[in-house]
């Protein structure tokens, strides 16, 4: 690589360019070194760069960007961009292409490929193809939601896209979409034959290399190449080595397999260290982690200052606690106090619906939303303990460019689909375990930095790293990720915690529960006499006419009766865990529990968040969310200190124990107790607490709705709308002609 001061300070060496260009035509951009070199010279010399641009986007195979031709070379491109068009019928790139011929000819392809492949368009490809069902598996509930938004773009409306297993609309769609976790997985079994499915998608499958959530992910992989014997599984990764792993791990059949990891890039990347002066300004310099002997050059300017200037967004990695504690809003407050208020229509619209959905009351003081004063200004955070429906509208205004610099945690990793212009690389924390999962992690950031667009030109991203961060930065980009070759259900038992030992024993020796998605030996336990009578004084005292009682009525019970209820609850999670809950833990499981009680009364997110806000205000404190059980929670620690108050802080809290806390860690446990106390007792009122429990109501309407796809927000307006409603189809009545756009759109799939 030339030094980055022949590059910058010297006449362009046109030829030495033209060379790094033909290395692209005759290996593709699979060498990032070689692009990242290229990707200077357009910074440097952005004229002389224009002659060679077209050539460079050919060879690139970004037929997209419809380039002129301009060398014998680019003609041979243009041919094959015109052969691979006529076969597909639309434009695609070479690894489009790639990718769906190995899906076509093999019954399990496994395979790695960057961020901006253009896995959408393959994805609808693959779905307007087949003439049977697709199920997509993702790791986490937070990837989703923006999934099921994207199909639903993509696709018209004779697809049901759908975030569970089940059999809904079916008057109206014949082909459905399952969008779902290991866990929703279950229903596939017993509802579809092996030959009603035609695609299993296992998406961001190197995010399930450990723990329970790696064994029932491998526990999926394998049950369904076994039921579903005539489906063809694909795994998808971004930047993994060795995609044949998972056809190793689950012991495939390689005759009719294969993998291929695809390393080429469409997006030109820089590196930049950053490091603060002695009078706290911010100072630059390009580096390159593939070349390491090369001297760093230093910036006569402040890039950060220079990329707001030129409109275009910047994301900041960060830790959560910076961002809740608004530590890092300080840190960049000289950048943040330039931003004008956004005036476009559409950024309102989103602005709008952000606020109607968090909500903000003025009856409460401060209970004002710093979330929506910053997104006003086209500032916005990202975080794991966001609402998921909020997360989508917010990555809707990044994706639509309004947003001019995002704070964003983790969640940003996990395949989210925000491109930015810029990476800053604030936080060097990654919660992953192994150096491997770490270095994926990091690539996985740096995949955000540039996205490449329709515009005739060679797009740009760039990364910026601390300066303190830089070895260790470079180690890891040049690191291989790996996926291990052995399945955490093989794995050594001595290796594994309690826990994880107990849930991989149960799946590998049969006794595993998959309608509750849990062990036997925990099922068994809600046989004993205990906890039958546990459950029988709850249902007797919380849901004595079969409908639940309300918040009020529970909180001006005499206290003896409310704790014993509560007491009830906790011996039979107590039982479920093998073990009594710390004081710490005690205080957030009471807490979700009264959250329980107060859907009866309240039943969207911001309801429940004003009644909170008015505990807070009657000082109810109460602690803050934490997923249960959780050994190092040993005490009652406060949301707020005394005096304090935060509105958003209050929100994400309160979702997180509606998710986190009831939905993830406490729900499962009481649904498979109270269903088995339902099969042996046939109490109608148990089966309430179970749809209490799982879908927050048992109101019929209510519980449909959901299962269509509508959240709490929705139902204020959309069930009195409502003529008649079943697995067969939603019949609305003459009220939806007072809708509005928005909510007219919410239903246009079912009109």
């Amino acid at each position: 690589m030339k030094g980055f001061s022949d590059i910058y300070e010297n006449i362009p060496d046109e030829d030495y360019l033209e060379m790094l260009i033909n290395q692209i035509y005759c290996s593709g951009a699979s060498k990032p070194a070689i692009l990242e070199e290229i990707t200077h010279f357009k910074l440097a010399h952005p004229t002389t760069f224009q002659k060679f641009e077209p050539s460079l986007l050919s060879y690139m195979g970004l037929f997209y960007k419809n380039p002129p031709i301009t060398t014998i070379r680019g003609l041979v491109m243009q041919s094959y961009a015109e052969a691979l068009k006529e076969e597909y019928g639309t434009t695609i790139t070479p690894i489009q292409a790639n990718i769906l011929s190995g899906i076509q000819q093999y019954n399990v392809f496994s395979f790695s490929a960057p961020t901006s492949a253009g896995k959408s368009f393959i994805l609808r490809e693959v779905i307007k193809e087949s003439s049977k069902h697709v199920v997509i598996v993702l790791p986490s509930r937070a990837l989703i939601a923006e999934y099921v938004l994207k199909l639903k773009s993509l696709l018209g409306n004779d697809v049901m896209v759908l975030q569970y297993v089940d059999e809904i609309n079916t008057s109206c769609t014949k082909k459905r979409v399952f969008v779902i976790t290991p866990e929703r997985s279950l229903e596939l079994f017993s509802m579809f034959a092996p030959n009603q499915i035609e695609l299993f998608l296992f998406d961001e499958a190197q995010l399930t290399e450990s723990g329970i959530r790696g064994a029932k992910f491998d526990a999926l992989v394998r049950r369904v190449s076994k039921h579903f014997f005539c489906s063809k599984i694909v795994f998808a990764h971004p930047f993994v080595d060795n995609p044949n792993a998972q056809i190793t791990k689950h012991k495939l059949n390689p005759a009719r397999s294969s993998s291929t990891p695809y390393n080429y890039q469409t997006v030109g990347k820089i590196f930049v260290k950053v490091e603060t002066t002695d009078s706290n300004q911010y100072k630059f310099s390009y580096f390159s982690p593939y070349h390491t002997s090369n001297a760093h050059y230093e910036l006569d300017f402040d890039l950060l200052a220079k990329t707001i200037e030129d409109n275009k967004s910047i994301l900041i990695y960060s830790s959560k606690a910076s961002i809740t504690n608004g530590s890092i809003f300080k840190e960049y407050k000289h950048y943040l106090r330039y931003f004008k208020n956004i005036s476009s229509k559409e950024a309102k619209n989103i602005i709008t619906e952000i606020e109607d959905f968090i909500g903000h009351y003025q009856e409460i003081p401060n209970a004002k939303s710093l979330l929506v004063r910053l997104i006003k200004k086209g500032i916005v955070y990202h975080h794991g303990s966001m609402p998921l429906r909020l997360r989508a509208l917010i990555e809707k205004f990044v994706r639509a460019g309004y947003a001019r610099i995002c704070f964003a945690t983790s969640t940003l990793i996990q395949g989210i689909n925000m491109p930015f212009h810029m990476v800053w690389i604030k936080a060097f924390q990654f919660r992953e375990k192994t150096e491997g999962t770490k270095n994926l992690a990091l690539k996985n950031l740096i995949g955000r930095a540039g996205r490449s667009s329709e515009v005739n030109q060679l797009d740009v991203g760039i990364v910026v790293v601390e300066k303190s961060n830089l070895s260790t930065f470079t180690k890891r980009i040049l690191a291989k990720c790996e996926l291990s070759e052995q399945s955490i259900l093989d794995a050594d038992p001595d290796s594994l915690d309690d826990t994880t030992k107990e849930y991989v024993d149960a799946i590998n020796n049969d006794r595993y529960d998959m309608q509750y998605d849990l062990p036997h030996a925990i099922v068994d336990g809600y046989k004993d006499i205990e906890i039958r009578e546990s459950i029988e004084f709850i249902i007797n005292n919380i849901i004595p006419d079969g409908r639940l009682i309300s918040v009020d009525v529970f909180f001006n019970l005499e206290n003896t009766c409310k704790d014993s209820i509560r007491n009830a609850f906790m011996k039979i999670y107590s039982k479920s865990i093998k073990r009594q809950l710390s004081s710490g833990e005690t205080a957030i499981f009471n807490t979700a529990l009264d959250i329980l009680f107060s859907r009866t009364k309240d039943k969207s997110l911001k309801q429940i968040v004003y009644w909170r806000c008015k505990q807070y205000k009657n000082k109810n404190f109460t602690p803050s969310a934490q997923s249960l059980p959780n050994r190092k929670v040993k005490r009652f620690v406060p949301l707020f200190k005394r005096n304090e108050f935060d509105y958003d802080t209050l929100l994400f809290d309160t979702y997180d124990y509606i998710d986190k806390v009831w939905g993830q860690s406490l729900a499962p446990y009481f649904i498979a107790a109270f269903t088995e106390y339902y099969n042996l007792t046939n109490d109608y009122r148990a089966e309430n607490l179970v749809n209490i429990f799982k879908y927050g109501t048992s109101d019929s309407i209510e519980i449909w709705l959901q299962r269509y796809g509508f959240s709490w927000e929705d139902m204020e307006w959309l069930k009195p709308c409502i003529q008649s409603i079943s697995e067969k189809q939603i019949v609305f009545n003459a009220k939806i002609s007072e809708l509005t756009d928005i909510q007219r759109e919410l239903i246009a799939q079912f009109i």
